[in-house]
């Protein structure tokens, strides 16, 4: 792991700018490369004058930004395609009948309207989160909005980080053993957080009554 972290570090420092988007492509699809350690190291390169003025500055981080945005819309299209097909099993394990999953796919669609831009800050969660919305049926084009918004406001905190990690021997390597740790919690707790909030979702409204109903049942009464 050590020796493949190393690597892609000895990669970047000879990329040119337009392999960040690759390199942030690859992140979405679920192999091992840190979003967060990339933007950290352009912005350590940043503060370092590597990039040039703010011409060249400009560029860069108009390339890492879409590539943060695609990033997380490729998992968010990987959870759609799995909800189509792959994981029908997981629906059926997680719950007994279809109309307890399709209640909690309502109430999270319900309350989706932000959660492109939360998952920006859910540092560790943050690919469970973009999958699980994919899996549920949250709208692109709302996810996309919001992690467009979120990503202003992940993308600044980040470069800030790699100002102050810009006289580290590798800034890449430092920023990755920084967020190694909430990743890891995001990898092992990511399934068990996803699932205890679709059941406890679905079991939110059990006795909710459908439009209609409490109306049939007052006439019902009265007759």
């Amino acid at each position: 792991m050590q020796g493949g972290a190393a690597s892609l570090a000895v990669f970047l420092e000879t990329a040119p700018p337009p392999l960040y988007l690759v390199y942030m492509l690859a992140a979405g699809f679920g192999i091992p490369c840190s979003e967060d350690a990339l933007v950290v190291w352009v912005g350590s390169n940043i503060f370092k004058g590597v990039y040039g003025g703010w011409q060249g500055i400009a560029y860069v981080l108009s390339i890492v930004y879409f590539g943060v945005v695609v990033s997380d819309m490729v998992t968010f299209f990987m959870g759609v395609a799995l909800q189509k097909g792959f994981f029908k099993s997981l629906k059926n394990s997680l719950f007994s009948n279809s109309n307890s999953f399709d209640r909690a796919i309502n109430v999270i669609n319900n309350r989706s309207r932000t959660i492109g831009a939360i998952q920006r800050f859910s540092l560790g969660f943050r690919g469970p989160l973009c999958l699980v919305c994919g899996f549920t049926g949250v709208p692109p084009a709302r996810f996309a909005l919001g992690a467009a918004v979120g990503a202003l406001g992940t993308m600044p905190l980040q470069l800030t980080v790699g100002y102050y990690l810009r006289h580290t021997p590798n800034p890449y390597l430092t920023a990755l053993a920084v967020v190694s740790a909430p990743n890891l919690c995001g990898q092992l707790l990511g399934p068990i957080a996803t699932a205890t909030g679709l059941y406890f979702a679905g079991k939110e409204q059990p006795n909710q009554q459908k439009p209609g109903e409490a109306s049939a049942t007052t006439k019902s009464v009265d007759s």
